[in-house]
């Protein structure tokens, strides 16, 4: 706007395809960091928004329609990426000779079996840990982006690495399992990591969520439904997109079927043949 109108702005009633068309070109042309365009999902996500502003002055009458309610900006869907099984177990067998590198694959792991994002995590306190009558620990946490109860029952690794950081100086003076250290530092970090386990897989925290709900969970029979609870999730779709089918799935469930379908088909030969 500052850059188009002499004043630096413009009435709702003055809104029209055009200014959605201009304001993509914008978004397109003159991009914050010289050598990274905005582009592809990254400027979907920017006019999709965009729309959704315009959306709540139509709530709230400031409008009556919104002009851009047929501006197309579809996001293309990438396939998720996640860690298989094997991958995690070498993760988790690595030892670093930095120690911080030593505590960011650990705040992976612990997010891989529990599924929790890094701003989850790293509230974690003594507080969200419940034992059931049976001796099961459910780690039971409000999720700080939907406020959406997320309870997980503790397995093994997560919890011999909960057990493991929860009792450092840095840890009690906080109050919480974990020492503080930042988003960005980590996935940093994690890159370092990929590229010394020669892991073919981009790394960012949460890849680890992702591979909680495919390869932790779902892989192993639990119910999408149950993944939905886990994670959090407030809409069952949000988790259809971690449960998308690849090679490894379709063999998995393909095992076997050329052989049942062998057997029929000679029983079929044998029923049918001419005596």
């Amino acid at each position: 706007l500052a850059s188009k109108y002499p004043g630096g702005d413009i009435y709702l009633s003055q809104l029209n395809m055009q200014t959605a068309t201009e304001f993509e070109y914008y978004i397109r042309n003159s991009p914050i960091k010289v050598d990274d365009p905005c582009l592809g999902n990254g400027l979907a996500k920017h006019m999709q928004r965009f729309k959704r502003i315009v959306n709540w002055a139509v709530e709230i009458d400031w409008l009556k329609n919104n002009p851009f309610a047929k501006y197309s900006c579809p996001v293309k869907k990438h396939k998720r990426k996640k860690l298989n099984f094997q991958q995690l177990v070498t993760l988790e067998q690595k030892v670093f000779a930095d120690e911080n590198l030593n505590f960011v694959k650990d705040l992976f792991i612990c997010s891989c079996y529990t599924g929790f994002a890094f701003a989850d995590v790293m509230e974690l306190g003594e507080e969200h840990f419940e034992m059931d009558t049976d001796g099961t620990i459910w780690c039971k946490v409000y999720r700080l982006k939907s406020d959406v109860l997320s309870p997980v029952p503790l397995m093994k690794p997560a919890a011999e690495i909960i057990n493991r950081y929860k009792v450092l100086p840095e840890s009690i003076k906080r109050g919480k399992i974990f020492p503080s250290i930042s988003n960005q530092y980590v996935n940093r970090c994690l890159k370092v990591i990929q590229a010394i386990c020669e892991i073919d897989i981009p790394f960012t925290f949460h890849v680890a969520r992702h591979t909680f709900a495919k390869t932790v969970a779902l892989k192993n029979g639990v119910p999408l439904e149950t993944v939905q609870t886990m994670m959090g999730h407030t809409k069952i779709t949000t988790t259809q997109i971690y449960a998308d089918v690849d090679e490894e799935k379709i063999l998995d469930d393909m095992s076997g079927v050329e052989g049942q379908l062998l057997k029929k088909r000679a029983l079929v030969m044998e029923r049918f043949s001419p005596a």
